[in-house]
Parts: structure tokens; sequence; C-alpha cells
């Protein structure tokens, strides 16, 4: 598959649909500026077949679980909890700050992210690889 998209060719892939390329170059204000050496390779676009489309349709069921809500616990119920942590580990993690308090994964951030700015913990890292300590003491 890789071989006929790199040489510019459409795949089909039995009944589930086709694949093919997609290219990018650098914007241009003629069209005579462009040169294949400036086209690369973007990324594969997927297009589904009647088929498929046509045997996915359903009918849809409202789910049972609903939506996912984070944990009503207080802010110094998840002060305790985080303290507690602390005192058996070095330091947390978003998932598992998740895990112990309920919150889900952007309230549970924002949680951490607040604890920072009240001088509780100190954060090192960036993005999903963020670790929280707790501070210093002095």
């Amino acid at each position: 598959m890789a071989t006929h998209l790199k040489n510019g060719y459409n795949v089909e892939f039995g009944n589930i649909g086709y694949f093919s390329a997609k290219l990018k170059a650098r914007p241009v204000i003629e069209k005579d500026e462009i040169r294949s050496a400036s086209v690369e390779f973007d990324n594969v676009n997927f297009r589904a077949s009647a088929w498929l489309k046509k045997n996915t349709r359903g009918d849809l069921e409202r789910s049972s679980r609903g939506f996912q809500t984070s944990a009503k616990l207080s802010e110094e119920e998840r002060r305790s909890l985080l303290e507690k942590y602390l005192d058996e580990n070095s330091y947390i993690i978003r998932t598992e700050y998740t895990r112990l308090t309920g919150l889900l994964k952007n309230n549970a951030m924002k949680d951490l992210k607040g604890f920072v700015n009240q001088g509780i913990l100190v954060s090192s890292g960036h993005r999903n690889q963020m670790i929280f300590l707790r501070t210093p003491k002095k």
C-alpha cells in the first residue's frame, strides 16, 4: 500500500474504501512557481466505500451511563487525599490524581495547577509528561 501511495496511486481496500496520498507544497502566488521538489507527502486520506457506509448505518441508542462527571469532593478533601498520597510517594501525575479524586482529566489538571499557584506543589515537565512534587519546606 505504501509503495502504491508513494507512486501516486489510489488504493482500494476491498469493500472498505479508498486510500490516497495527501500532498502539500509551500504557498505560491503564481502557479508556475511550483516545482516538483517543493511538493511533498503530507498525510493519507481515506474515503469509505458505499458498501461500508450502507452497512454501518443503524439505529442509535442513548447510553445508559450518560455523561461522565467529576466527583463532588471538596477542595479540602482533594487536598487531604493528595497530601496522604505524597506522604507515601515522591510525586504525582495527572492520571494518578484523576484516579485518586475521581475528577475528569481537565478538572484534575486545573486542580493540580491551582495547587501549584497556591504554592502547595511545584510542577516539572510539560504537557502529558508533567509531574507534581510537594513544595520544598524552607
